[in-house]
């Protein structure tokens, strides 16, 4: 082979591995792009360093509110949700509880704040969200609720660890269920995209 006609397949070698990782540039660019801003059901996601950030217009507001949830909700269609999670905007005070003993950590305390953000939000619903246990403990400072406290006007969201990561009613209370603790948090940002209307029923 010739100089010129080395040098030349060197050119065309350099010319095809630029364009390649062009290509492939622009294909990891646009994935990137598209997890990074996307529309679901009419609404536009932003993802940021905390999560998925989107904006909603509640009770006939002119302005829109920006919300900031953990959860992809493309990631969390899977999780049923029962329809007694859709008369919580409808209740006068709502209270999270949990089994003192089941060991639960601060991952546990995130899905109930995922709730406590929205629903006790003065520009939202303005629902007074309270934390509780299922049954007395330490020096009883956090007062006891469980699914007997349940009623027309109060709901009783109760946060546990079971083999299905779900949303349903037992006993008038809700039951917010997840596998591990990760999943609760899952599970409440299911509920709140739900009751925002912007996850289906």
């Amino acid at each position: 082979m010739k100089k010129s006609e080395r040098q030349l397949a060197i050119i065309l070698i350099i010319m095809g591995i630029l364009l390649l990782s062009l290509f492939f540039g622009i294909i990891y660019y646009k994935k990137a792009y598209e997890k990074a801003f996307f529309t679901y059901n009419g609404f536009n996601f932003k993802m940021i360093k905390n999560g998925y950030q989107v904006s909603i217009y509640i009770n006939e507001q002119k302005t829109p509110n920006t919300i900031i949830l953990r959860s992809d909700p493309r990631d969390i269609e899977d999780i049923p949700v029962d329809p007694l999670a859709y008369l919580l905007p409808k209740k006068e005070q709502i209270f999270t509880t949990i089994n003192p003993y089941d060991n639960l950590t601060g991952v546990t305390t995130i899905a109930v704040l995922e709730l406590d953000k929205i629903i006790d939000n003065p520009f939202l619903y303005r629902i007074p969200l309270n934390a509780s246990f299922t049954l007395p403990y330490g020096n009883g400072e956090i007062e006891v609720k469980t699914c007997d406290d349940a009623d027309e006007k109060t709901a009783v969201i109760w946060f546990r660890l079971e083999d299905e990561t779900r949303v349903y009613e037992d006993d008038g209370c809700l039951i917010v269920a997840g596998v591990e603790e990760g999943d609760l948090i899952r599970a409440a940002d299911r509920i709140i995209y739900t009751i925002l209307g912007i996850m289906k029923r």
